[in-house]
């Protein structure tokens, strides 16, 4: 019985279980259910659409096969717009029908009763009086005062009003154009007096309108010097507006400049200004005026010349903002910070710019990449900036190179020509055996390209670079082994590693090493194959074994025991597994003062040696751990410090030196 509260718990949880599951069912099936209904109603809409369509265009065949119109009058009513404008397209539909269809709201409808050849008057004006008027411009007869109606009613219509082959302006007789200039119809005035060739008797007949937005548009686009000179220094919106006329005669320059600051500001932005007028500009008073010149994209040598020793640094500014010339942009770039700036504010600028700004050192990120991308530009930049010895780059162009090697789609020669440069930068340095963390220079960019590696085609280039970045995880398997080799050696205290070991020929090379004297790469290369290693054995003498040692991992053990420098000794010692050995290499020194400071550099830094057999060698070199050894021998009990001096062969004068010495020995190194 006492079971029975647990079963029943169990049997209430499986309950709810089964329930939750058939709930989910359920909700799975209403789902399914209700897509299958959608799909369903989406496909009978789709269905009853293409039935409809069949069906007008069956009934749209049905009236235009007619015989008579007569016989198809049913489509009248006929709710598609479709089946009634081909009703009202037949040529002999009834007129009465057509003046019922051009009160209607399909712009189909109203549109083919407009341009039915037999049209009434009075339904082409029904039409223009609607809500519809502008489809009246279908009927290409249309009469003179319908289109003047539409001109009237539709202001925003008017170049579709003027097209009309009705209109004054598509007539040939020259008295129904200048009727045009009575009435307010600026497109009619623009479509007159900007055809080409221009006509001196319609911009004379406009001149003697006596209105004054028509002479403001005469003043902008009449190429006659006549016309210009009679709207000259009549008002001064007038002459802002002959500022503006791209054909502005060459005898107007003299007279409009002399018509005040306004107009001189206006005229220096004119696309036509003559060397001369640019010249005296640049020389005005007014700042503005100089400003304006200065924007101006392609300047004269002498106008430039006087703009940049302006001194008005807002002048040098906008000048090198707008200037497009590389002799220009060549002298800005020896002016101050603001100006260097400048070169690079641009809102636009083309591939030749871009190339002459990047022969220069200059912030080029305001440009790269929202303005313009890739293009050859960057050869440009890349030929100025990275030199082939890996010469370290200034903060902006780093900061460039950045920009590039994270954004840019470089083509492979370019991405080349960055990663050589890295390489080549880092050989100028003592390489690491283990990889870097940030890379300066702007060479970081690298790690936020993917796959960067796969564009160089060079592999010895490739191997080298992925090497001092730490990505040989991606390199083939007998790649990734050489350079977990070439770190694994690195750990025995030499941190440099000579680049030249990546796709080296192991045999030349060594023999060019050997011949040159380069114990350094003659090392590693013998460490890394063993031909070469026989090769690097072959010459063995005093320097050329101290060289090995000490600039590559060249392990003490292949030395020859007959050489026994102090560096050699002192590896010896370094490398020495247990006393005995240390020992034998001591047991070659009669006294202890011949003894070479590397051996006893190497025996003090060995921490697993006894403090007792350490403790002499403090006044023949000192070492940084004989404070350690000092308060650890002095802590021990005199008795059991005697016993083990006498052990490690102590005599008494050195044991008696040895208790005075620790007696006044410092606690702690102050």
């Amino acid at each position: 019985m006492t079971d029975l509260p647990a079963r029943t718990t169990q049997r209430s949880r499986l309950t709810l279980v089964l329930a939750e599951r058939l709930r989910r069912e359920r909700e799975r099936q209403d789902a399914a259910s209700q897509q299958a209904l959608h799909e369903q109603a989406q496909r009978k809409r789709q269905r009853e659409a293409e039935e409809r369509a069949g069906a007008v265009a069956r009934r749209v065949a049905e009236v235009r096969g007619a015989p008579r119109a007569a016989d198809v009058l049913w489509a009248r009513t006929d709710p598609s717009p479709h089946v009634r404008a081909a009703l009202a397209q037949r040529p002999d539909v009834p007129l009465a029908v057509l003046d019922h269809f051009a009160t209607q709201r399909s712009d189909v409808v109203v549109q083919a009763v407009a341009g039915h050849p037999h049209v009434p008057a009075l339904t082409l004006r029904k039409i223009v009086v609607g809500s519809r008027g502008l489809l009246a411009l279908a009927n290409p007869t249309l009469s003179r005062d319908l289109l003047l109606m539409l001109e009237e009613r539709y202001v925003t219509a008017h170049a579709a009003v003027i097209s009309h082959p009705s209109h004054p302006c598509q007539s040939a007789n020259p008295a129904e154009q200048f009727e045009v200039f009575t009435r307010d119809n600026r497109a009619a005035w623009a479509h007159l007096l900007e055809r080409q060739p221009p006509d001196l008797a319609t911009h004379l007949q406009a001149l003697a309108t006596d209105r004054y937005e028509l002479r403001l548009l005469l003043a902008r686009v009449s190429p006659f010097e006549t016309v210009q000179r009679k709207l000259a220094s009549h008002h001064q919106a007038f002459d802002l507006a002959l500022a503006t006329n791209p054909r502005l005669a060459d005898g107007m320059w003299t007279r409009l400049a002399a018509r005040g600051a306004d107009v001189q500001c206006i005229l220096a932005e004119h696309p036509r200004l003559p060397d001369w007028l640019a010249l005296s500009f640049a020389y005005d008073p007014v700042v503005r005026v100089r400003l304006r010149v200065a924007a101006r994209a392609h300047l004269p040598p002498d106008v430039s010349e006087v703009l940049m020793r302006d001194s008005r640094l807002s002048v040098r500014v906008t000048l090198a903002r707008s200037t497009t010339s590389p002799a220009v942009i060549d002298d800005l770039t020896r002016t101050s910070t603001t100006v260097r700036e400048a070169l690079t504010d641009r809102a636009t600028v083309t591939q030749e710019v871009m190339g002459h700004l990047a022969r220069h050192d200059l912030d080029l990120r305001r440009l790269y990449p929202k303005v313009i991308g890739e293009g050859p530009w960057i050869d440009i930049w890349l030929d100025r900036h990275l030199s082939p010895d890996g010469a370290a780059l200034t903060k902006e162009s780093a900061r460039l190179l950045w920009a590039l090697l994270t954004y840019a789609p470089l083509t492979p020669r370019q991405l080349h020509r960055c990663v050589a440069s890295f390489v080549a930068w880092r050989g100028r340095h003592p390489i690491s055996p283990w990889p870097t963390g940030a890379l300066p220079n702007g060479y970081d960019g690298l790690r936020n390209r993917p796959q960067w590696w796969t564009a160089v085609d060079d592999g010895p280039l490739r191997l080298k670079a992925m090497f001092l970045m730490g990505l040989e995880d991606h390199l083939p398997d007998e790649e990734r082994a050489f350079c977990q080799k070439v770190r694994f050696l690195g750990q025995r205290g030499h941190a440099s590693v000579p680049l030249s070991v990546f796709g080296a020929d192991f045999i030349e090379d060594t023999q060019r090493a050997i011949a040159r004297d380069d114990a350094w790469t003659a090392g590693w290369l013998g460490c890394l194959n063993d031909e070469a290693a026989d090769l690097v054995r072959g010459r063995m003498d005093d320097t050329w074994a101290d060289a090995l040692v000490t600039l590559s991992p060249w392990p003490i053990e292949q030395v020859p025991a007959t050489i026994q420098t102090p560096l050699c000794q002192g590896h010896r010692v370094a490398a020495a597994a247990n006393m005995e050995t240390i020992q034998a290499i001591l047991s070659a020194y009669t006294v202890r003062r011949d003894i070479p400071e590397e051996v006893v550099l190497a025996i003090g830094e060995r921490d697993d040696l006894p403090d007792l057999f350490r403790w002499p060698f403090r006044d023949v070199w000192w070492f940084d751990s004989v404070d350690d050894i000092g308060r650890r021998l002095k802590a021990r009990a005199p008795e059991a410090l005697m016993t083990d001096m006498v052990a490690w062969g102590y005599d008494g004068q050195a044991i008696a030196q040895t208790l005075a010495d620790l007696a006044a020995w410092p606690e702690k190194t102050p």
